[in-house]
């Protein structure tokens, strides 16, 4: 799924459409439909108010591009703030038990 295809399958999941997801999203409704028209990918900053529109974030909207869920999402978000936690050694013990973990699954 590309961008375009990610923002209207989010505009048509809210039953909003493209008029109010441009005045949601601050940006005039012809960049909208420009974009989606012409199937250019917008920069970071427009998909960014788009984002916004449409209620969520960016790394939201790309998890969901790339087929992860929300809970999916919230999943790998808590475990990066619980390896922060980690000291040193304990991160170099994940890191082979990850790696071990990852052999043994390719066997």
């Amino acid at each position: 799924m590309n961008v375009v295809e990610c923002i209207e399958m989010l505009r048509n999941e809210k039953n909003m459409s493209w008029y109010k997801l441009a005045q949601k999203s601050g940006i005039s409704q012809s960049t909208l439909s420009n974009l989606i028209n012409r199937g250019n990918s917008p920069s970071i900053d427009t998909l960014g108010k788009i984002c916004n529109g449409l209620g969520i974030s960016l790394s939201e909207f790309f998890a969901i591009m790339e087929g992860l869920s929300i809970s999916r999402l919230d999943e790998c978000n808590d475990l990066i703030r619980m390896y922060m936690l980690l000291g040193i050694k304990e991160k170099e013990y994940l890191h082979q038990t990850i790696r071990l973990l990852i052999i043994h699954s390719q066997s």
